[in-house]
């Protein structure tokens, strides 16, 4: 039963990625995103892998816009944050995810009225400008590693 169970959520995660790169392709800006060595597809089956309510992904499923899109970016973007201050060097796809959840936290910032949402995108975007400050003293370390003093 519990084989069945695990091929259940693994096909639903498989349509839910489908649904996820079809509404991904619509959004002309994330186009160019898309032009390098990490595709669409990779992107969604990354995101959906991290995400591991069933439950949410069955409420989200059937009503994709951009609050929904934005719910999952943030869950994925919290897990990938703390994955990087502890252990750094994401992969190319899960960089690709915390960009687009700077994207869709800023537009969600102007666009979306709720508060919830409003509240999740600054936190987003905070959390981002820590990142980047993060990612400058690394690249500032490794430029300095045969440096003498």
């Amino acid at each position: 039963m519990g084989v069945l169970y695990a091929v259940g959520a693994q096909w639903e995660k498989a349509e839910f990625a489908k649904q996820l790169r079809e509404y991904f392709v619509k959004d002309n800006q994330l186009r160019d995103l898309f032009s390098g060595a990490t595709n669409i597809e990779t992107l969604t089956h990354v995101m959906v892998a991290l995400i591991d309510d069933r439950e949410k992904i069955q409420a989200i499923k059937n009503n994709l816009d951009a609050e929904s899109v934005f719910f999952i970016l943030f869950d994925c973007y919290l897990l990938l944050f703390i994955r990087d201050l502890e252990h750094g060097g994401l992969s190319q796809a899960e960089h690709l995810i915390i960009q687009i959840s700077r994207r869709y936290a800023e537009s969600a910032k102007k666009n979306i009225c709720n508060l919830t949402v409003c509240s999740m995108a600054e936190r987003l975007l905070l959390s981002a400008k820590q990142l980047d400050s993060l990612y400058l003293d690394r690249r500032g370390d490794q430029k300095n590693m045969g440096a003498t003093i």
